[in-house]
């Protein structure tokens, strides 16, 4: 008869428990996005899923929708206080696989709490690259997670070859997408009564968005609106879409000052119910806001700007800016492109995979990062004269728009949830 070969039996994805380490989906920002999408797909494939929240402690969790799974919140960031939190997590939900989406300093050092945890189950880790060469420590984590039977993912081709040129490593490659939220352009009537509301009718309006950090290059910004301004052209204002007063640890501009000392009131706009870069304001849907009476016109524009969600601040700018020096998607961008305002951006590998064929700005130099990556520096002129170029030039501007819309459109999150459900899987049952 022979010898019966016993193999384990297939386990559904329905009872498969996945534990995911990210910041908190109610989070309308960067990670928290991506973590959404994830939880939704894994959801949708039938798995169960329990999910620690970084960063999620906001006062009013009420003004969130139903949370799609359990959330384990009080997690601040990832620092110390992290061990007690993760500890914490794994014991009482015993996930079979974990997901980890962060920058890879983050993912490595939450690669070294599993190890204290004796953590000996498969981990898929959803990582971007940002500038490079990349350090060490970059290649150890990817090896870490290969060791433990994972699957390391990274969100371009571009950063998977300078990984696998750097360390001789393959990963596999997941891009974010653009439907996490009803991005559309605001119809003509809504978008004249929305700039109105706000201040910027008749202006020629450019947004930005982004951590209040030095490699988003915000100062850029002001620099080239200084320079349009001293030239004569009152009618460019800017809205940043940043915490002027955030003190990030890896460096912040004084931008309130900054303006002040340029004398660009009336010309930089920031968000004014934006307390928290990290939480975010919602990307669509209406907002409930408490007005009261004024008679400064500014004020009411403040007020009214808070009842604006994401979408809509988008949606009322000319041009969209990507200033900053290092990406590892900028999903800002591509929100900006759906919402129906055209996008330029630093040229970059990262930049280039995400938009093709566009309109970029060339970068006149490079500085370093403290990960030794290189950063680069671009001129204020050019941005200066990119502005002026389309701000007299409507038709192309029409033309980038539709142009930016039509590429944004291409990215899909089904990509990585597929991905992340497939060895979810195949990972436990081997």
């Amino acid at each position: 008869v022979g010898k019966a070969k016993i193999f384990p039996p297939v386990r559904p994805p329905s009872d498969i428990k996945v534990g995911v380490i990210s910041d908190s989906p109610r989070i309308t920002t960067g990670f928290g996005v991506v973590t959404k999408m994830v939880v939704e797909g894994l959801l949708e494939n039938k798995f169960q899923v329990s999910c620690l929240g970084m960063y999620d402690y906001d006062p009013n969790p009420s003004r969130y929708k139903r949370d799609p799974c359990k959330i384990w919140r009080g997690c601040p960031n990832c620092n110390q206080s992290t061990l007690t939190h993760l500890a914490r997590f794994l014991q009482s939900e015993k996930p079979d696989i974990l997901y980890i989406n962060y920058d890879p300093g983050n993912v490595y050092n939450i690669m070294r709490s599993l190890e204290e945890q004796k953590w000996d189950s498969p981990i898929i880790a959803y990582f971007p690259v940002e500038a490079v060469p990349l350090q060490t420590t970059y290649g150890d984590m990817i090896k870490a997670v290969w060791l433990k039977g994972g699957v390391p993912i990274t969100y371009t081709k571009w950063a998977a070859e300078r990984i696998k040129e750097q360390f001789g490593m393959s990963v596999e490659v997941a891009p974010h997408g653009v439907e996490h939220a009803e991005f559309k352009p605001l119809s003509p009537e809504e978008r004249s009564t929305l700039r109105y509301a706000v201040g910027f009718e008749g202006k020629f309006v450019v947004a930005s968005m982004g951590r209040n950090k030095r490699v988003k290059g915000m100062p850029v910004l002001l620099d080239a609106i200084e320079l349009l301004v001293k030239a004569g052209h009152e009618d460019i204002v800017a809205y940043l879409h940043t915490n002027p007063d955030e003190q990030n640890q890896l460096g912040s501009y004084p931008l309130r000052d900054m303006v002040k000392q340029r004398k660009l009131e009336g010309k930089i706009f920031f968000p004014p119910d934006l307390s928290s870069q990290i939480r975010g304001v919602p990307y669509d849907g209406l907002i409930e806001i408490q007005t009261r009476e004024t008679e400064s016109i500014d004020e009411a524009r403040a007020v009214n700007m808070m009842g604006l969600n994401l979408a809509q601040r988008l949606g009322c700018a000319d041009l969209y800016i990507d200033c900053s020096q290092a990406e590892g998607w900028g999903m800002p961008s591509t929100e900006s492109a759906m919402c129906g305002t055209p996008v330029i951006a630093v040229r970059d590998g990262v930049r280039e995979e995400v938009w093709g064929e566009m309109d970029y700005i060339e970068p006149v130099g490079y500085d370093t990062w403290h990960t030794a990556g290189k950063l680069p520096i671009i001129d204020p002129k050019d941005v200066a004269n990119r502005i002026l170029y389309y701000k007299s030039h409507p038709r192309e501007l029409l033309i980038l728009s539709d142009q930016c819309r039509t590429q944004a459109q291409k990215w899909s999150w089904k990509v990585l949830q597929n991905l992340v459900s497939y060895y979810a899987s195949t990972l436990v049952n081997r």
